[in-house]
């Protein structure tokens, strides 16, 4: 027993004992190749830099593996994609409403999830304190663009009748972006579900399923 233990330490920093079965699910990921590993797979979501691998569940030895160095995570019906690129940082306090990070821009490998898949478009999802959504056309993804900015005095003026009035005003920029994207070849009805689609999952899902047609 004393030279299995030994034995184990050395085997590789990669290799830990788990006593938590219950925490792993059957999934995949495919790795920096490009090849599939199938197995079962604990890993807490996009917030979570690491997965821990098994290939059955009967061994209670687990590997981690670095997302960074993962190119897709497939889990219980749920698929992310790592993503490497700009992204915004701008956001709204979620309690305040206040614009916070204005302008500000992070480069980083993140995960997204897959929240549609079409033939011509593809939506993803990012969520760290707020929701950031991106395409998938044509071999690449982009982050869908949504920027705030704060009212100025003649615009709170001109709105004084107005009762709590936001101190923001939104411009939902993606909406542009994705005609753009289409080289503007949409119909009456696709024009008229985007100019109407807000910046969340549930919209985005139906604009796309309309957009794929």
């Amino acid at each position: 027993m004393k030279a299995l233990l030994i034995f184990l330490c050395f085997i590789s920093p990669a290799i830990t004992l788990s006593a938590q079965d219950g925490d792993f699910k059957s999934g995949s990921y495919v790795d920096h190749r490009g090849d599939s590993v199938k197995g079962y797979i604990s890993w807490k979501g996009q917030g979570d830099s690491i997965l821990k691998f098994k290939r059955d569940l009967q061994t209670l030895q687990y590997a981690t593996v670095p997302c960074d160095s993962t190119k897709s995570i497939h889990l219980e019906g749920d698929s992310y994609t790592f993503w490497y690129g700009k992204r915004s940082m701008t956001m709204l306090d979620p309690f305040e409403f206040r614009i916070l990070n204005i302008d500000s821009f992070a480069t980083a490998n993140i995960p997204l999830k897959l929240l549609f898949a079409g033939k011509r478009f593809s939506l993803y999802n990012y969520r760290d304190i707020t929701d950031h959504f991106f395409i998938g056309y044509d071999g690449k993804i982009e982050e869908l663009i949504i920027r705030f900015r704060y009212l100025t005095a003649q615009e709170h003026a001109g709105n004084f009748l107005l009762i709590h009035q936001p101190e923001y005003t939104i411009f939902p920029v993606y909406r542009d972006q994705i005609l753009a994207i289409m080289k503007n070849q949409v119909s009456n009805k696709q024009r008229s579900i985007l100019q109407t689609t807000e910046y969340t999952s549930h919209n985005l899902i139906r604009l796309f399923k309309a957009l794929d047609k």
